[in-house]
């Protein structure tokens, strides 16, 4: 009896796995370029009449890659069932590398197929304008550099001064600042096999550096003088003084009072023996 409940046992474990058996194939291009789409076709089949949920996707390390969606699909004994899977399209923030276009099974069977590919597009290089400081002084001489991560770039530049006029530049270059206002700069690199690299820097040219007034109240003359707290001028408002201040202004009010208690007091007397001496005649 044991031995045919463990034949049966078998037999239901075993039948899941007949009945989920499915056929995937992927073609993919070996190679996806600048603008290019991504995409791959597949096809399914399966040996019996099965739900199945997929994920078909792709993924290249160190570039973007599209939100992963799940897919349903009925698959018919049998039957060759084929789609095709698009994807994001290859641009300016994609760098060269492999990629692997694949199908993930979730149900009824858990499996991956995959096919790898490359991305072939020209890779960018660092480039940025140096500049010592944004503002500068009329007439004053502006050092314009670059620095890169490649060797001798052909590089070019266009400074639009205030006055909306063009001066076209080759860098490193030193100019003068002879207007002022607000000057753009914008520099194109290039370099045998790599993408080109536009730029844009603006900086400051003034007249004279400009002489802030001084407009709080405190005077620093080491003296605490009103409107002037420990808080607004510490250098001349000592945080010894301010236990003084408060001092006097306490006693200032005792004073008064003291003073006030005694007028009452005066009065109280004076009312006092003035009754009495009405009484008395």
């Amino acid at each position: 009896m044991i031995k045919k409940i463990s034949i049966f046992v078998l037999l239901v474990l075993l039948v899941p796995i007949a009945y989920s058996a499915i056929d995937a194939d992927i073609e993919v291009k070996s190679v996806f370029e600048q603008g290019d789409n991504m995409y791959f076709n597949y096809s399914l089949m399966s040996d019996s009449d099965v739900r199945a949920v997929i994920f078909p996707h792709i993924e290249c390390s160190g570039n973007p890659i599209a939100p992963m969606l799940e897919k349903e699909i009925f698959l018919k004994k049998g039957e060759l069932y084929e789609d095709v899977y698009l994807d994001t399209v290859i641009d300016d923030a994609f760098e060269p590398g492999e990629c692997r276009a694949y199908i993930r099974f979730v149900d009824p069977v858990h499996e991956i197929e995959s096919e790898n590919f490359s991305i072939d597009v020209i890779p960018d290089f660092s480039f940025r304008i140096e500049l010592d400081k944004k503002v500068f002084l009329l007439d004053e001489e502006i050092d314009i550099d670059y620095e890169t991560d490649v060797e001798n770039p052909m590089v070019s530049a266009v400074l639009t001064l205030p006055d909306k006029s063009k001066k076209e530049l080759e860098l490193p270059v030193e100019v003068r600042a002879e207007q002022t206002g607000t000057y753009g700069l914008e520099v194109t690199a290039l370099k045998e096999g790599y993408k080109a690299v536009n730029v844009k820097e603006e900086f400051a040219v003034i007249k004279e550096h400009a002489e802030i007034e001084f407009t709080g109240v405190c005077d620093g003359d080491s003296a605490c003088e009103e409107g002037e707290n420990i808080q607004n001028c510490p250098q001349d408002c000592t945080a010894e003084a301010k236990p003084k201040r408060i001092f006097v202004k306490i006693l200032s009010g005792g004073f008064l009072l003291l003073l006030a208690g005694l007028t009452v007091t005066l009065i109280a007397v004076a009312v006092y023996f003035g009754i009495r001496k009405l009484k008395g005649k």
